[in-house]
């Protein structure tokens, strides 16, 4: 996303602006997806995925502890995502090959759902 102008901690000290840049990066996936474009992981603010990877808890604190990054936001964050999937009604996967799989599937069908932002 950085290079369509949406940066992960873009003026992460005013709540206004987080919200803008997320929401930013809802109206770009929105974009990508309608162009036929792939996206693996983003930010987002409401934006409806059309599936999520939440990876083993044991693999994922691998990765966690190779890239030098707070666990517990990581975890929070990965709780996040699981709420959403279960609210939303989201497919979650455990591994990106799986996820890639299922997109894969769904376009072949022509049943990718778009966003109603």
């Amino acid at each position: 996303m950085n290079e369509l102008g949406a940066c992960w901690h873009f003026n992460e000290y005013n709540n206004t602006n987080i919200k803008l840049n997320y929401m930013r990066c809802d109206y770009l996936l929105e974009q990508l997806k309608v162009n036929k474009m792939k996206v693996i992981g983003s930010l987002f603010w409401k934006y409806k995925p059309t599936c999520i990877v939440i990876p083993e808890i044991n693999v994922h604190i691998d990765f966690i502890k190779k890239r030098n990054m707070d666990i517990n936001y990581v975890l929070e964050i990965r709780n996040e995502l699981l709420e959403k999937a279960i609210k939303e009604n989201i497919p979650i996967f455990d591994n990106f090959i799986k996820a890639i799989n299922f997109v894969d599937m769904l376009e072949k069908k022509n049943i990718i759902e778009y966003s109603e932002l």
